[in-house]
């Protein structure tokens, strides 16, 4: 019987390693106005329906050596009395002022943990929206990815527990594609095994008992 339970152990530990995937917490810019945001490993900013100018602060803990910043939606007014800039905390601009529909460059990134993000409008009425992705990057001392990192396919490093959560916090999707398709076909194996080895357990005891 101790040989089914110790089973039943490792395929329960073996289904907590594989769902432990960590999804960003989303936030918006039109009620964070004015105030710093502070997150570990990834975070999603949207914006709707900003009747004002607003910035904020955005800023990444622990041992992260920058950011990478993926605007994966973005639409403002085409006249562009609108704008949103990702502004350097000691002032350099990193993507100068966007508005309109069509962006150039959609991906970012920083040698700094932390950015301002500055609104600015000349109108209350508009439409503007947008979604960004901002993660943290996980980057060794010597251009390799730390030990509890996950390696996407721009060599960019993410921290592991984003991989296989759903969002592309690589900014190419290889976090999302690499292994993930392997990793849910055993996660959805596992209740079937832990159950096999549960019942197999119970039937030992059973019959043990009546012997």
């Amino acid at each position: 019987m101790s040989v089914y339970i110790l089973m039943f152990l490792l395929l329960s530990l073996a289904t907590c390693s594989i769902t432990d995937a960590k999804t960003p917490t989303t936030f918006s810019m039109e009620s964070n106005c004015d105030q710093t945001l502070s997150f570990s490993d990834s975070m999603i900013l949207t914006g709707s329906n900003l009747t004002s100018s607003c910035s904020m602060d955005v800023a990444t803990d622990g041992d992260a050596l920058g950011l990478l910043i993926d605007i994966t939606s973005f639409s403002l007014p085409p006249e562009c009395n609108t704008t949103l800039e990702i502004v350097h905390p000691l002032g350099p601009r990193i993507s100068g002022k966007l508005c309109g529909t069509k962006l150039s460059t959609k991906v970012f990134n920083t040698s700094v943990p932390s950015v301002e993000l500055q609104y600015e409008t000349d109108t209350s009425d508009t439409d503007a929206t947008f979604s960004i992705i901002l993660t943290s990057l996980k980057r060794g001392p010597i251009g390799s990815c730390f030990d509890d990192a996950f390696r996407c396919s721009n060599h960019f490093c993410i921290a592991k527990a984003l991989v296989c959560n759903g969002v592309d916090e690589c900014a190419d999707n290889s976090d999302e594609t690499r292994g993930c398709d392997s990793s849910q076909a055993r996660l959805s194996s596992m209740p079937l095994f832990t159950a096999v080895v549960t019942f197999l357990a119970w039937m030992s005891s059973s019959f043990g008992g009546q012997t």
